[in-house]
């Protein structure tokens, strides 16, 4: 049995506007927000019995609580985790060793030994291997290494290297 092109024409038309109204409420559908934590009401204007009066989820539902709460428009992944501060680099260790001292009016020194093992004479305010010498006493000197006073003493022969 074969249709008239006419009825097929009507047919065609109104399968396309069901069609055009059904793309139409799904997109206003999907456009409206989705509000899942709020308390059914009733016609008589009393809550639902499935929520209590502080829209927390009672009865039969309670077990599904935590998905009723939940934002539905939150990530499915965890962000990725902040990078903690790093730790400051530990201070290099001080690797002058005092040899002796020279205190004399007008002439006052520290021997030091430094990391290459050449010993020299080393005034208050000068340096060697980054360890600028501050005072000098009979049998010790302080110094300043990286920030840190640091007060040495002289090595006994039982002592060195």
């Amino acid at each position: 049995m074969v249709m008239p092109i006419r009825k097929q024409k009507r047919l065609w038309l109104l399968v396309s506007f069901v069609l055009g109204l059904a793309i139409v409420a799904c997109l206003c559908a999907a456009a409206l927000p989705v509000s899942m934590a709020e308390p059914a009401r009733r016609q008589d204007g009393a809550a639902d019995d499935r929520t209590a009066p502080d829209g927390d989820v009672t009865g039969p539902l309670s077990d599904y609580a935590d998905i009723w709460q939940r934002d539905l428009r939150k990530p499915l992944h965890d962000p990725k985790p902040v990078a903690k501060a790093a730790k400051p680099a530990p201070k290099p260790k001080l690797a002058v060793r005092l040899m002796g001292t020279v205190l004399e009016p007008g002439f006052t020194y520290a021997m030091l030994r430094g990391k290459s093992g050449e010993t020299k004479f080393v005034g208050v305010g000068q340096s060697l291997d980054g360890a600028e010498v501050v005072e000098v006493a009979v049998s010790s000197a302080t110094v300043r290494f990286h920030g840190d006073l640091i007060t040495l003493k002289i090595e006994s022969e039982g002592q060195r290297r």
